[in-house]
């Protein structure tokens, strides 16, 4: 079984023992439970929420870390003004335990 879900602004499509990444901190071991997905897939049968389908899914935080470095560049042409930041987003990653209708 598959599903469609938004979690953090954003869509993944997950199955049960995926592992997927979220751009949260959220503490390694917590347990994470989702009612709603927007997608439902098994077998062959497919169900389109509208807005959404009511599931049980289980979800649970293996890892915590951050994400590979992103260099941000600013500069004005002719005037000598640059300007360099970096920036590492926060990740969790989860992993898909159960999916129930």
């Amino acid at each position: 079984m598959k599903a469609v879900i938004e979690l953090a602004g954003q869509q993944h499509l997950i199955a049960e023992g995926d592992s997927f990444k979220i751009r949260k901190n959220i503490e390694t071991g917590t347990k994470v439970k989702i009612e709603k997905a927007l997608l439902l897939i098994d077998n062959d049968k497919i169900e389109i929420g509208k807005p959404e389908i009511i599931v049980d899914i289980e979800l649970e935080v293996t890892e915590t870390k951050k994400d590979k470095k992103i260099r941000v560049l600013k500069y004005k042409p002719k005037k000598g003004y640059r300007k360099v930041n970096n920036h590492r987003q926060d990740i969790s990653i989860l992993k898909v335990n159960k999916i129930n209708k």
